[in-house]
């Protein structure tokens, strides 16, 4: 039974760190399991046998990769239909023995972007993708309709498409109030391993172990594209990206959505610098209806004085009940929050 459970747990370490270790995969098994290569190498031989890893080349050439066990792609007409049936008869038939905690990542992420094709996006069907092998689950859905940025710029009179970013990371952000609450992107973006949205030239990516937003310009894409994937060996919950931003000032828990965290590299349009009041406006908008905001300043080199007492000192006071949280804030742009707070003690 030991020997059985240890090669368990080889099999699954080859499975979490062959995306990205494929030219050295045998030496790290090796490593970390206290084993010869060639024995890490017996292990990963076994794998190659099941059809669950290929390899290319020879000897010190040879290179590791996660066999596609599923590849499904398919077009599906949206009109009358809903998210739940397409998850129960083109998604959840692939992913038979998944771990419950990515399957519920996966159900409710993919369900709340398809339900946003039906109700938003205009368009008539979906492209759908269903990739799954030994590390990770992709699911990647394709629309034909307006945009998701440009359908937002549109509805909230935004200046730029890139401004919708912006406000769809913040959260509670829907061009249909009735019908919808504004969760889904920001919640889904949280519980995904990797989150990719692409809409007309905007490219946008969230990783959930490194937090890293990127926007870039790419070639135009119609419509919206995004692609979710969740690793096999995924801890995340639903239950656990819920708790995280729906706790109460207090920390007791409960349905409310209290807590944004906005990445403030996304405000930086291509190579200007934080420096304004109106930038800084940009960044509040819609923040006040939560109780923490979490900026982000990572990558954010520079700042104007305008911009941090826009946020730390005229903010603050006319909205006391929003507690406004500096995160990842360098030297100098620390200096000028304090500074900014001093201010606001002055009679």
């Amino acid at each position: 039974m030991a020997m059985r459970s240890r090669t368990e747990e080889i099999r699954k370490f080859i499975a979490s760190h062959i995306i990205g270790h494929a030219g050295d995969l045998a030496g790290l098994v090796a490593k970390h399991f206290e084993l010869s290569t060639q024995s890490a190498r017996r292990h990963i031989a076994l794998m190659v046998k099941e059809g669950l890893v290929n390899l290319s080349g020879n000897t010190r050439a040879m290179r590791y990769y996660p066999t596609a066990l599923v590849n499904e792609n398919q077009k599906i007409n949206v009109k009358g239909n809903s998210e739940d049936s397409i998850w129960e008869q083109s998604i959840s038939p692939h992913l038979s023995g998944v771990p419950e905690n990515v399957m519920n990542v996966l159900n409710i992420t993919a369900s709340e972007m398809l339900n946003n094709v039906i109700d938003h996006s205009e368009s008539d069907a979906v492209q759908l993708t269903v990739e799954r092998n030994i590390a990770f689950v992709q699911i990647t859905i394709r629309d034909f309709g307006v945009g998701v940025f440009k359908k937002v710029q549109r509805a909230f009179h935004l200046a730029d498409e890139r401004q919708a970013i912006v406000e769809l990371s913040k959260g509670r952000l829907t061009t249909s109030p009735d019908q919808h609450s504004g969760y889904g992107i920001f919640f889904s973006s949280r519980m995904v391993n990797c989150f990719k949205l692409w809409s007309g030239k905007l490219y946008f990516v969230h990783h959930l172990d490194s937090d890293d937003w990127l926007v870039d310009i790419d070639s135009e894409m119609n419509g919206t594209y995004v692609q979710l994937t969740v690793n096999i060996d995924s801890t995340v919950s639903p239950k656990d990206v819920y708790d995280k931003f729906c706790s109460d000032p207090n920390g007791e828990h409960d349905l409310g959505f209290h807590k944004t965290h906005v990445p403030l590299k996304l405000v930086q349009f291509g190579k200007e610098s934080l420096v304004s009041r109106s930038q800084a406006k940009r960044v509040l908008s819609r923040v006040d209806r939560f109780s923490e905001v979490m900026l982000d300043f990572k990558d954010v080199e520079f700042v104007g004085q305008g911009f941090i007492d826009e946020i730390f000192r005229v903010f603050k006071k006319l909205h006391p009940g929003t507690n406004i949280v500096a995160l990842n804030a360098n030297h100098n742009v620390t200096q000028l929050i304090q500074l900014a707070k001093q201010l606001d003690t002055l009679p």
